[in-house]
């Protein structure tokens, strides 16, 4: 399932129920553990919250983990890097079903790979290694 970001009138509305004037949290990024680029921002929702909203918010919602809600506020459009480096190149392994099982990809200051472990951050990087014509080693492991 893609995520979207919640409308700011939506998220109004969602603190309107919850009895808040907003939902000023802190907010927590979730990144890829081999790499510091931003997939999305949430704002984190208590379980009872949660349960005051009616179906039509809930579902704008999402479940991070047993009793872990919160709202996406944030999406990356495009893959960021940390530092402005450019990438020079990206390595795919595909197993014998043709699925994809590790990522990494080198940049001009960092020679040694970067792996990519998030599903949405794999994604990015091919869409910029394709329209930046960057090259993509891809291996076949059975």
């Amino acid at each position: 399932m893609a995520l979207r970001a919640v409308s700011p009138e939506m998220l109004q509305e969602m603190c309107t129920v919850i009895g808040v004037p907003c939902l000023n949290r802190p907010h927590a990024a979730q990144v890829d553990s081999g790499d510091c680029g931003t997939v999305f921002i949430y704002i984190p929702l208590l379980p009872a919250e949660y349960e005051i909203l009616p179906s039509k918010l809930k579902s704008a919602v999402f479940c991070f983990g047993k009793s872990r809600f919160g709202v996406v506020v944030h999406v990356s459009p495009n893959f960021e890097l940390l530092e402005k480096d450019k990438v020079n190149g990206v390595a795919a392994v595909y197993d014998g079903m043709n699925v994809l099982r590790e990522m990494s990809y080198t940049t001009e200051n960092h020679a040694s790979p970067r792996v990519i472990k998030d599903s949405a951050r794999r994604d990015q990087l091919l869409e910029h290694a394709k329209k930046k014509k960057i090259p993509v080693k891809i291996t076949v492991r059975a």
